[in-house]
């Protein structure tokens, strides 16, 4: 089925670009004036082919807009837990927080990516004076800490 609506289109493309170019003729022999702009400028398959092009251009920035704006704050969110939980975990384990991030990333696969939030920006890792208490901080989607979209835990 989709064989047969790819060749259809083909053949209305084709035909489209033969009436095309039969137009401009009959209006070259008409006035005498070459007409090569209108000629491959307007050509139906060139229309089609930036109409596409705009479209997935204009698709592709809503996309990248939504993702900033709306998935990567949540993704961030659920990531900041993950870590906040390991980090409990670890403190459980050990009677205190580790120094840094990466003491507790190790060499673990699956913990690669706690190094930078969905931004690709570092957390902010810090422990308080009496290292009972701990701080994460995403600096959000401007990469700057201590701006109204920081997340924290």
């Amino acid at each position: 089925m989709d064989l047969i609506l790819s060749i259809l289109v083909d053949i209305g493309i084709i035909r489209e670009e033969y009436l095309h170019d039969k137009r401009i003729r009959k209006k070259e022999q008409q006035d005498g004036v070459p007409r090569t702009l209108e000629r491959y400028l307007f050509r139906p398959s060139l229309l089609i082919f930036l109409g596409t092009l705009l479209f997935i251009s204009i698709l592709t920035s809503v996309f990248m807009i939504i993702q900033h704006t709306y998935i990567n704050p949540g993704k961030t969110e659920q990531e900041i837990l993950k870590i906040g939980g390991a980090l409990e975990k670890w403190k459980n384990h050990t009677g205190q927080y580790p120094e840094s991030l990466k003491e507790l990333i190790g060499n673990g696969p699956i913990r690669q990516g706690w190094e930078v939030d969905a931004w690709n920006h570092p957390y902010q890792y810090t422990l308080s004076d009496d290292r009972a208490n701990f701080k994460l901080v995403s600096s959000g989607s401007d990469g700057f800490f201590g701006t109204k979209d920081d997340l924290s835990n």
